[in-house]
């Protein structure tokens, strides 16, 4: 009985401190009087401070369930989002892309390929990460990378610019999904076809054909419930459409990345509520970014009190994370030479949730330490530049100013 009391105390401790780190958050004076902690608060960084807490004190007591819990919310989000990305694989929508974003984005992805392997040649032997789990981490970094802004052309694509599908995300989720087939234990997929033999599908390629054609299957599924729905009840549709399929991909060690996106591209092109789904995928940004935060702070506080952490590979996904904002800018000046160009300096320092999104699929073949400790370099950016991005972009643009006045004397 005395061996439960410990747990149980540090437990409503631990909600206490919850409840109360919820009520300052809204509430709390601090906000109005330090910048420092309303950028904190407006970042939503408190929410992965909530959620590390809920992953520390709950351990004891029932941690395993909570991670198990964490895991199927972590599934369902990157489910979601690669539905969304390929929600907009649609030519109505990719015929809006133009000369300098294909700029942008293939100069970025080339600098990119550039500090992978340079990191890669130095950190090969100090780390000792999985050549596949390497692979795996760039398509992490190939996923962050479209945050920067440029002037749009201001004929049609003022209103669908945000819209345009990413080469460098579509790059990252291949390069996930071919490193998270080979980490993942291979099982066959046997399927049972009318009037023939069962099919059985094993091996790389076998797995591979699996992906794309569960991805299928789940997108002409959701098109056929969701045909001659009510408007309120479309989202839950597609969205408990979506947890089954990735659910299914998962138990046959097929890549829930690839299942969410193909079923994506099939509903966009093929449904009849179109601008439904577009508003669906576009309109709850917030609240999948807590519940992002959140869960990678479970995992965080589950992990570190249970000592599972990967310092070699924070280290380098840390290292990786600071040579972004180059990465970005690098696109921007070659996009720049296809016509008139504004840079937004403060943009180069934005690191939006697909990152966050992309360490969760990586952790989802790889193992949730390896989630955790890539997520972990990502908040520590996240964080960085939510305190001092303004002032780092002040830095970086006038030194910036500096090199150029030079260079034209």
């Amino acid at each position: 009985m005395d061996e439960m009391l410990e747990p149980a105390a540090q437990f409503l401790v631990g909600m206490t401190l919850v409840v109360g780190l919820y009520r300052w958050s809204f509430t709390g004076v601090l906000r109005e009087k330090w910048s420092l902690v309303r950028a904190f608060t407006e970042a939503r960084l408190h929410h992965v401070v909530v959620g590390w807490v809920m992953g520390f004190v709950s351990m004891p007591l029932w941690g395993i369930w909570l991670e198990r819990g964490a895991l199927l919310a972590a599934l369902f989000l990157v489910g979601w989002y690669a539905m969304t990305f390929g929600a907009l694989v649609d030519w109505r929508i990719m015929r809006l892309m133009n000369r300098q974003m294909l700029r942008c984005e293939g100069g970025q992805l080339f600098a990119l390929l550039i500090v992978m392997s340079l990191s890669w040649y130095v950190f090969e032997s100090a780390a000792k990460i999985n050549g596949w789990l390497f692979i795996g981490l760039g398509g992490v970094m190939a996923m962050s990378l479209p945050q920067a802004q440029l002037e749009r052309r201001p004929m049609r694509m003022r209103k669908s610019a945000q819209r345009v599908p990413s080469i460098a995300v579509g790059a990252g989720i291949l390069m996930l999904g071919i490193s998270g087939l080979q980490m993942r234990q291979e099982v066959g997929v046997v399927f049972f076809l009318p009037f023939a033999n069962p099919l059985l599908l094993e091996g790389m390629v076998g797995r591979v054909i699996g992906s794309l054609f569960l991805g299928a299957v789940v997108g002409l599924l959701i098109d056929m419930v969701t045909r001659g729905a009510k408007r309120a009840y479309f989202g839950y549709l597609l969205a408990g459409g979506i947890l089954i399929g990735v659910g299914i991909g998962m138990n046959v060690a097929v890549e829930p990345l690839w299942v969410g996106v193909i079923a994506g591209v099939w509903i966009i092109n093929t449904t009849l509520n179109r601008v439904a789904v577009l508003q669906l995928a576009e309109g709850n940004s917030l609240i999948l970014r807590i519940s992002l935060l959140g869960i990678v702070g479970v995992f965080a506080g589950t992990h570190i009190a249970g000592s599972h952490f990967v310092w070699e590979l924070f280290g380098m996904s840390l290292g990786l994370f600071f040579c972004l904002p180059a990465i970005r800018y690098i696109g921007q000046q070659m996009a720049g030479q296809a016509g008139r160009q504004i840079i937004y300096w403060r943009s180069l320092f934005n690191q939006g949730e697909l990152g966050l999104v992309a360490t969760l699929a990586l952790g989802l073949s790889a193992g949730s330490s390896v989630a955790t400790s890539v997520g972990a370099a990502w908040l520590l950016c996240e964080l960085l530049y939510a305190l001092s991005g303004n002032g780092l972009a002040a830095l970086v643009r006038g030194f910036s100013g500096r090199v150029a006045r030079l260079s034209e004397a």
